[in-house]
């Protein structure tokens, strides 16, 4: 490891279910000898940290399962799957995505290209095929019975899996404290899903449940990490709202609401930032409390009066 790096924590949940604490989360499923990869990290070096960790305590990894197509989540697919042979499972909408993750950063500018910097890379990945589209529900990985759900808005097709320890991973689904307050507008593409899919966990039963990033989060204070992630997406929406009071183009309202709420002025927040902020526009669109219309080629937001 060299200097700087952050270490990756090993930690036992229940049963055969575990996690890797990183930058990204990665989950491990065990029994036997064998054990499943849930999310595969950001980059080659992660992924080889995960690996060794894994062989060393004697286990065959014999499958990857993707939650979402950001290349924080899937980015140690390629290495991982040509050092054990170990298939990609993903959801099925996603998989264009983790095939080539350029996708998913041209997506975020157009489908053009966004302009580079040192930041952008970030969104990359090693290109990478998916051997398994996923569909929701139960579904065998030699022998082991695994629970897909569906937890979208972050992404198109986000997914959670929940182990027969009752553990579920559920990517980035949901934020906490510690994270928000990094990143005060976390990234989503649709914020009445990411509401719908965050009160979910509240549903499904799990006793623990294992986020992208942060730690482990139990049954009993699942309800307090997704009260404070709805209440962010809600302050985010009102923020959109407010900063309509006089007519803006769609890049001064990205801009207005970003800079009030102190999103750092890189390129990969403003490709971030401005997704989420454009997926309220359209959520608000869509509830009548906006209006849009192009003018002189732009698009330009007001507020309804009525």
């Amino acid at each position: 490891m060299r200097v700087g790096e952050p270490a990756m924590e090993f930690v036992e949940i229940v049963g055969g279910s575990c996690v890797f604490l990183a930058p990204t989360n990665m989950g491990v499923y065990h029994w036997g000898d064998k054990c499943i990869l849930i999310d595969s990290g950001f980059g080659r070096d992660n992924a080889r940290k995960a690996l060794k960790l894994i062989e060393g305590r004697g286990w065959r990894l014999v499958a990857v399962i993707n939650t979402h197509c950001h290349a924080d989540h899937c980015g140690g697919n390629r290495l991982i799957s040509r050092r054990t042979g170990a298939e990609i499972y993903a959801p099925r909408e996603e998989i264009p995505y983790i095939e080539r993750p350029e996708l998913h950063l041209r997506s975020l500018y157009g489908l053009a290209y966004p302009p580079k910097d040192a930041t952008i890379r970030l969104l990359l990945g090693d290109n990478c095929r998916v051997n398994h589209p996923l569909e929701l529900g139960e579904i065998s990985i030699e022998g082991v019975k695994l629970k897909i759900v569906s937890l979208p808005g972050h992404s198109i097709a986000q997914i959670g899996i929940i182990t027969p320890d009752n553990v579920l991973y559920a990517g980035d689904a949901l934020f906490t404290r510690k994270t928000l307050e990094k990143y005060a507008i976390p990234f989503y593409i649709d914020p009445e899903e990411t509401v719908n899919s965050a009160n979910s966990l509240l549903k499904l039963g799990v006793d623990a449940v294992i986020i992208g990033h942060d730690r482990v989060i139990w049954r009993e204070d699942l309800r307090q990490h997704v009260d404070f992630y709805v209440s962010r997406v809600e302050a985010v929406e009102e923020a959109v709202l407010n900063s309509l009071d006089m007519p803006l183009s769609t890049e001064e309202v990205v801009s207005k609401v970003a800079r009030g709420m102190g999103v750092q002025g890189v390129m990969l927040q403003y490709l971030l930032a401005s997704t989420t902020i454009k997926g309220h526009l359209a959520h608000l669109l869509g509830r009548g409390l906006v209006e849009a219309k192009l003018e002189n080629f732009k698009v330009v937001w007001r507020r309804r009066k009525d």
